[in-house]
């Protein structure tokens, strides 16, 4: 078992991506390799509600599991899931329930194992920040959990097996959700136009206990986990994104009085490129 739980904890250190923002968000790090983000976005508008329950510790596994399944079929039959059919959307919603409740009933497990992977896979972590792709990162991070518990496991040669034959080490799935796991871009938070110069302060979560750990250092009993962001710059005569920082420092959190204060993060090439993705959605908007 705590094999299985180090292996959730490893998808969720390494992805980001946007979520809607009215309900629970799905964990990416729980979704099926083969899901997209429109399927997942799909997934969480047709079962939010229900996540929302599943989060709040209102409504346990199989409750949820079978009311999230009947409200994707009737999706699916009202033509309101763009195509996509039950046998993807189903797979994404189970996972997420499994997830979110697995972290609600073994919090400590998933931080104990949270803190083995900052030492397991540091130098993977590092490699994303300075902008290795997500694909290889996370092979990198898979094969170095795998080789943990078993040091003659290889990636390559099990990966080309049929999955039946597979002898892959029994690793927990709060490692797998822990080392995968990245921050997400949520939303723009607010744009203030200069000009030629547009300003964009945009939502950040699912941010590293390490800096969660700073902020409430900071903020104390005012803390609050939707006050972390990163600004970008867009400036029209050169068609050019900047992605503000101090000292190297991107990461934000504003505190309960409004002073902002620089974290020691740097975002990765695949977030960065989702939070400038929505600046340009807002821009088309205006256009």
């Amino acid at each position: 078992m705590k094999k299985k739980i180090i292996t959730l904890t490893l998808i969720a250190a390494l992805s980001a991506t946007a979520t809607t923002a009215f309900a629970a968000p799905i964990p990416r790090e729980s979704a099926p390799l083969n899901a997209t983000e429109a399927q997942i976005q799909i997934t969480e508008n047709i079962v939010g509600d229900i996540l929302d329950e599943v989060q709040t510790g209102k409504l346990g596994y199989t409750l949820a599991a079978g009311y999230a399944n009947t409200k994707i079929r009737k999706a699916v039959m009202a033509n309101q899931t763009d195509g996509n059919g039950y046998g993807i959307l189903s797979p994404i919603a189970q996972n997420a329930i499994r997830v979110m409740r697995d972290k609600q009933l073994r919090p400590d497990a998933y931080a104990k194992a949270e803190e083995e992977l900052k030492v397991l896979i540091a130098d993977v972590i590092t490699a994303v920040q300075n902008g290795m792709d997500i694909d290889t990162a996370t092979k990198t991070a898979y094969e170095k959990i795998y080789q943990s518990a078993d040091t003659s496991f290889n990636y390559d040669e099990q990966f080309s097996l049929d999955t039946c034959y597979r002898d892959i080490p029994a690793v927990g799935m709060e490692i797998v959700i822990g080392g995968c796991r990245k921050m997400k871009i949520e939303e723009i938070d607010n744009c203030d136009d200069l000009d030629d110069i547009k300003v964009f302060a945009i939502l950040v979560t699912d941010v590293p206990s390490k800096y969660v750990a700073q902020a409430k250092k900071i903020d104390g009993k005012y803390y609050k986990e939707d006050c972390f962001g990163i600004e970008i710059s867009y400036h029209a005569d050169e068609d050019k994104y900047v992605i503000s920082s101090e000292y190297d420092k991107q990461l934000y959190y504003v505190d309960f009085n409004g002073n902002w204060h620089w974290l020691d993060y740097t975002f990765t090439q695949a977030e960065k490129d989702a939070a400038i993705e929505l600046c340009k959605k807002d821009l088309q908007k205006e256009a």
